[in-house]
């Protein structure tokens, strides 16, 4: 039988493409004890997929421990065509399970994420281009711990494909008139926390209050309340007009690009688990905007209506926020970008370069589509 030993590490993807890509009927896992969490998931997901599982303790700064633990594998599995993923692990264990699987004759690859492509080591190196994209995002979650509400998902975005064309008359009308926007958020904001009924008077908003009104009736998110009056009456309806708009928009724009094998959810709420205390977790809930995956990559998009130029700390916050959003549900191979109707501060914006996420604000947000080619090199 073929089987893949994977060095177990907190980068879960070098893991996992190259066993779906080549489907061992076997994985044997080297772990670290630092890395038993890690392995666990990894175990769920091979499982799932009826993938016979071993576990090799590995010490993770011992290279003749490490040696030891790999000659182990390799004698146990003499009746298995063996191939060693290098890619994870310590450099200890890396180094010292290359030297064993390779002087024993065992195949090796390394798996270059960045450019997508599988590398196999040896005396005749080869590197064999990764085309299909082979996570999608509940398993780019999955590999991180996380879990979402399938269901309640689906639910979103049918509601969302369904009104793509009134949310796009939004869109515009809204970037075209951010104060109108700002209005219209700080009379929404007064009933956080409180039930529906929503009301929003249209008379109290700059711009043309009346062209907001009539797209919201004719498309039944809201219902006239006097002749200057919207009820929203349902808390979807004002999430939907105080931001949600925004992510559905650029939700939708992304389902129509041409993408091979693209991925795309809205409004994903999961739990993930955070350390507090050498013993205690706590679970924290959180919800991704926009999230896709494509070429083996999760991309986090956070779109944000609330005024960032003006509001102290809320550039550096959606930011900030973005950034742990990123390392803890993708990792180093995750790409964050940040929509913002409002632009940001000239220091918001340089904190945004030094983390490397990439902003579009404004009009711009219409041409989202070039500059995720720019970006990133998709939609082309």
């Amino acid at each position: 039988m073929k089987m893949h030993v994977c060095l177990v590490s907190g980068q879960p993807v070098p893991n996992v493409l190259p066993v779906l890509l080549e489907r061992p009927e076997k994985v044997a896992l080297l772990v670290t004890p630092e890395m038993q969490e890690q392995a666990e998931r990894l175990k769920n997901i091979f499982r799932a997929r009826a993938i016979q599982i071993s576990v090799y303790e590995i010490p993770a700064y011992d290279f003749a421990g490490a040696l030891a633990a790999c000659d182990a594998v390799v004698q146990q599995s003499q009746a298995d065509e063996l191939t060693l993923n290098v890619t994870g692990g310590t450099k200890i264990t890396a180094l010292a399970a290359y030297q064993q699987f390779y002087f024993s004759g065992k195949r090796v690859i390394y798996m270059d994420t960045e450019h997508e492509q599988l590398l196999e080591l040896g005396d005749q190196p080869t590197a064999m281009p990764v085309r299909q994209n082979l996570l999608d995002v509940k398993l780019c979650l999955a590999c991180y711990g996380k879990r979402f509400n399938e269901a309640g998902t689906r639910s979103k975005i049918d509601t969302a494909r369904r009104r793509k064309a009134a949310t796009e008359k939004l869109c515009r009308l809204f970037l075209n008139n951010p104060d109108m926007l700002r209005a219209c958020n700080r009379q929404l904001n007064e009933y956080d926390k409180k039930e529906p009924p929503v009301f929003l008077y249209v008379n109290n908003l700059p711009g043309p209050g009346t062209e907001l009104f009539d797209l919201l009736v004719q498309e039944g998110i809201a219902v006239p309340s006097g002749a200057d009056t919207l009820c929203l009456q349902s808390e979807a309806a004002r999430f939907y007009l105080n931001g949600g708009w925004l992510e559905e928009y650029v939700f939708n724009l992304i389902k129509g690009l041409s993408i091979n094998g693209l991925d795309c959810l809205l409004n994903v709420n999961f739990e993930w688990q955070i350390q507090r205390a050498a013993s205690k977790k706590k679970k924290t809930e959180n919800e991704l905007d926009v999230v896709f995956s494509c070429n083996n990559r999760l991309h986090i998009i956070s779109c944000k209506t609330s005024s960032l130029d003006i509001l102290k700390n809320a550039g550096k916050d959606a930011l900030h926020e973005l950034d742990s959003m990123k390392a803890n549900v993708g990792g180093l191979f995750a790409r964050p970008l940040l929509v913002s109707v409002h632009p940001l501060k000239d220091a918001d914006f340089r904190r945004a370069q030094n983390l490397k996420i990439p902003v579009v604000s404004g009009n711009n947000i219409l041409h989202l589509q070039e500059r995720l080619q720019q970006e990133w090199g998709i939609g082309r």
